[in-house]
C-alpha cells in the first residue's frame, strides 16, 4: 500500500473519539514518573470548551465497562427496587448520580454529539474501535483524533491545530500524537518497537480505511492488559508504519519516524521526566 496525500483541507470539522472508563472519578490525579497530572474527563472538557481549538470539532464520547445505555439503565432500575427493600436510598442516588454525570454532559457541552456506552472488551482501544466503526457507517472520511480521559489540558488556543499541523507536515505521515516510545516495554528485553502512545492519535479516515478496513488490532482482547499494549496500542503504529507511513508527535516535533529511519530522538520514557513535564499526557 502507498501513502496518500494527506493535507487537511481548511475548516474541516474534525470528529474526536474520547474515551472514559466508567469507575473513574470526573476529575483524578494521574502518577506518570517524576510527573502527577491532573485529568479526568470533567477538567478535560472545561478546557476543551474554554479554549478555541483552531479547528471546528464535534465529540462522541463513549463510557466503558456497561454493555449498552439500555443496560445501563434496567440495571439502575434493579437497583432501584433493591435499595427500595432495603431503605438504602444513598446507595440508590448515588447510582442515579452516576448514570447522570454522563447524561448531562450533552447538554452541558454542545460538542458532545453523541454518548455510546460498551463493555470493557479491548479497553481503550475497543472503545476507539467502537467510534471508529460509527463513523464508518455514517460515511465520514474527515480528520480523527481517538483520545482517552487521562489526559491535561487544554491550556491554550488553537491546541488541536499544532497537531493538525504536525499531522500536515510532510505528506507521509499516518499518524501523529503527543509523545512516541521506540521500545515494547511489556515484553522482556524491551524490544524495538516504535509507537505513537494511545491517549492521544491524530490521523485521517483515508488512512485508517486503508490501514484497517475492518477493526484496529487488540478491539476483542478481554482482561490483558499487556497484550492489548503490545497488539493494540503498539499493533496500531506498527500497521501504519508497515504500510509506508511515517509517525510523528509533537514532543519531538522535527522527527519523523518511517521503516528503515535512525530513531535519533531519545529511547526513555519522556512523559516520565521531569524536564518533559509538559508533554506529560498534556494536550
Amino acid at each position: 500500500m502507498q501513502p496518500t496525500n494527506n493535507p487537511t483541507p481548511p475548516n474541516n470539522k474534525l470528529k474526536i473519539i474520547l474515551v472514559e472508563w466508567q469507575k473513574y472519578p470526573l476529575k483524578r490525579s494521574k502518577k506518570l514518573g517524576e510527573n502527577t497530572i491532573q485529568c479526568g474527563l470533567g477538567p478535560l472538557l472545561e478546557n476543551i470548551a474554554k479554549y478555541e481549538s483552531g479547528i471546528e470539532l464535534d465529540v462522541t464520547l463513549i463510557i466503558t465497562d456497561v454493555n449498552n445505555s439500555t443496560y445501563y439503565f434496567i440495571k439502575i432500575i434493579f437497583k432501584l427496587l433493591a435499595n427500595i427493600l432495603k431503605l438504602n436510598k444513598q446507595s440508590f442516588l448515588s447510582e442515579i448520580h452516576g448514570f447522570l454525570k454522563y447524561k448531562n454532559l450533552k447538554y452541558k457541552y454542545p460538542f458532545i454529539k453523541n454518548i455510546y456506552y460498551k463493555d470493557n472488551i479491548g479497553f481503550d482501544i475497543g472503545a476507539y474501535n467502537y467510534g471508529y466503526n460509527i463513523l464508518k457507517k455514517s460515511g465520514y472520511d474527515g480528520d480523527i483524533v481517538f483520545m482517552n480521559s487521562g489526559l491535561a489540558g487544554p491550556c491554550e488556543d488553537n491546541w488541536l491545530s499544532k497537531y493538525s499541523n504536525q499531522f500536515s507536515k510532510r505528506k507521509d505521515v499516518g499518524l501523529c500524537g503527543i509523545s512516541m516510545n521506540p521500545m515494547n516495554t511489556k515484553i522482556e528485553g524491551s524490544p524495538f518497537s516504535p509507537h505513537v502512545q494511545s491517549f492521544f492519535l491524530y490521523t485521517q479516515m483515508k488512512i485508517m480505511l486503508d490501514v484497517f478496513p475492518e477493526n484496529l488490532p487488540g478491539s476483542f482482547i478481554k482482561n490483558d492488559r499487556t497484550s492489548i499494549i503490545t497488539e493494540g496500542e503498539i499493533g496500531i503504529s506498527q500497521a501504519v508504519l508497515n504500510a509506508g507511513y511515517s509517525i510523528t508527535c509533537t514532543a519531538e516535533p522535527l522527527f519523523f519516524y518511517k521503516h528503515g529511519v535512525h530513531w535519533d530522538i531519545p529511547y526513555e520514557e519522556l512523559r516520565y521526566k521531569k524536564e518533559y513535564s509538559k508533554y506529560a499526557n498534556t494536550i
